[in-house]
């Protein structure tokens, strides 16, 4: 399933062919990129009262001015998942991100480009409706986040990462099946 969501979540993705929820700011834009198509994500900046949406057209992102927070570090994003991506939001700028942390009581954590972390997503998703794709290794995992240059900030988290990975190759089959009907 992942990076699309079964439940409800403040990341709505819609396309002429369909409609899917993502996980948090980073899934929808993983979804996104696997589902290789024009396509709104709709959201609440902040998960708060102002609603966006967010245009991707022939593989790019039309507006770019936003901007993606991670306040919980990576290396603790797998302790409680769908904690972390409730937090993984979208902000107009990082004023915007440090005047909700402020609010919230939470830490300013990384601030990441739309365009960056969607470029990124392009690559880390990309291959993942293959039916032979397999789990990133740690040096695979290593190399992607250096190219985009996300290693200082997220390496420590590149083990966490490889093996969430591997988790998702126990499901391989449930999980093609169910990506093979995202994009028909």
């Amino acid at each position: 399933m992942h990076p699309f969501s079964c439940a409800p979540t403040n990341f709505w993705i819609e396309s002429d062919s369909g409609c899917w929820w993502g996980n948090c700011a980073w899934c929808a834009l993983g979804a996104a990129a696997l589902l290789e198509r024009d396509l709104t994500i709709t959201t609440n900046l902040g998960a708060e009262s102002r609603q966006v949406t967010i245009e991707i057209r022939a593989g790019k992102v039309i507006n770019e001015n936003l901007f993606i927070h991670f306040p919980i570090p990576m290396v603790n994003a797998w302790d409680n998942v769908i904690y972390t991506c409730s937090t993984m939001l979208m902000f107009e700028s990082e004023s915007d991100i440090e005047s909700w942390c402020a609010r919230h009581s939470m830490g300013k954590g990384d601030v990441q480009p739309i365009n960056k972390v969607w470029e990124f997503s392009k690559v880390w998703y990309g291959n993942h409706l293959s039916p032979n794709w397999v789990k990133w290794s740690v040096d695979e995992a290593k190399e992607i986040f250096a190219r985009f240059n996300l290693l200082i900030r997220f390496g420590i988290c590149i083990q966490a990462i490889a093996s969430s990975e591997e988790r998702r190759v126990t499901a391989k089959g449930c999980t093609h099946r169910f990506y093979k009907s995202m994009r028909n």
